[in-house]
């Protein structure tokens, strides 16, 4: 039987989403997913899941913040324009100016970015930025190239 660390307890708690309420179509595989916050607007970031799929990318909050209206994000693979990272904004004058989006909209990490053909830009906050922007270019790629 395995022990699930606090973390995961607490994640259960909030109603983590899993990859089974990730709504897939039938022939959609899922190439990676990570929790992760999404930053909502300037003064809120939600948890949740951020998967990606061989076809787009996706973010489900968990129960908790879904109740409270987090935002679902869903960005099919071909209209994502760029995927970098956002930098942090530690300076004492970013914070001061903007005190609430460095403390609530998560400033103060490095973030995710996904650009879109439409101009929106979302910004995640995962453990391993680098690795989920490999796996988006990776799907972007097989996704062109399958066309």
């Amino acid at each position: 039987m395995a022990i699930m660390s606090a973390l995961d307890v607490f994640m259960r708690l909030l109603g983590e989403p899993s990859r089974d309420e990730f709504d897939l179509d039938d022939d959609e595989a899922v190439r990676f997913e990570a929790r992760a916050n999404h930053t909502q607007n300037r003064r809120r970031a939600v948890g949740g899941k951020l998967f990606v799929t061989d076809r787009r990318v996706g973010f489900r909050p968990h129960s908790f913040d879904d109740t409270l209206g987090g935002k679902h994000v869903d960005a099919p693979l071909e209209a994502i324009e760029t995927v970098t990272t956002e930098p942090a904004r530690r300076s004492l004058g970013a914070i001061l100016r903007s005190p609430l989006e460095a403390l609530f909209g998560g400033g103060l990490r490095a973030r995710l970015r996904i650009e879109t053909d439409d101009g929106d830009a979302e910004l995640f906050f995962v453990d391993d930025i680098e690795t989920a922007i490999d796996v988006i270019e990776d799907a972007r790629r097989q996704r062109t190239a399958s066309r």
